[in-house]
């Protein structure tokens, strides 16, 4: 016997009458060609699962919506040339200091200048303690 599989028309099924090959039916079709559709009944259907099976994969579900990594802070995105994105590197390694540090300080330097200058008096944008 050769040491690779023959190809041989008892593996073709005709469209819509091909069924899984499990280990008995690849077997049985290999070393009978004439009978490539076994006589086997269709698997039950999987029971639906209980209710206390639901309820308990509901708790298991993670979370939708990902936690922050610092609580009472919020993720945002900020696009920048790379002239500036350079400069700010620069200034991070200059100033030993994370990228982030250095633009909240500024924004919150930019806060406070609108909050003084263009919008006195505005409750919105006066810093709160945090």
């Amino acid at each position: 016997m050769s040491r690779f599989a023959s190809l041989h028309s008892g593996l073709l099924a005709r469209k819509g009458e091909a069924l899984p090959a499990g280990p008995n039916r690849l077997a049985a079709a290999y070393y009978a060609p004439e009978d490539s559709r076994l006589a086997q009944s269709e698997p039950a259907p999987p029971e639906p699962p209980s209710p206390e099976a639901k309820a308990k994969a509901r708790k298991d579900q993670k979370p939708r919506r990902k936690p922050s990594r610092t609580p009472g802070r919020r993720k945002t995105t900020l696009r920048l040339s790379n002239e500036q994105h350079r400069r700010l590197r620069i200034a991070a390694a200059q100033l030993d200091m994370s990228q982030q540090a250095i633009m909240v300080e500024a924004l919150d330097a930019y806060l406070d200048k609108l909050a003084k200058g263009r919008f006195p008096g505005c409750a919105c944008l006066e810093k709160r303690g945090s």
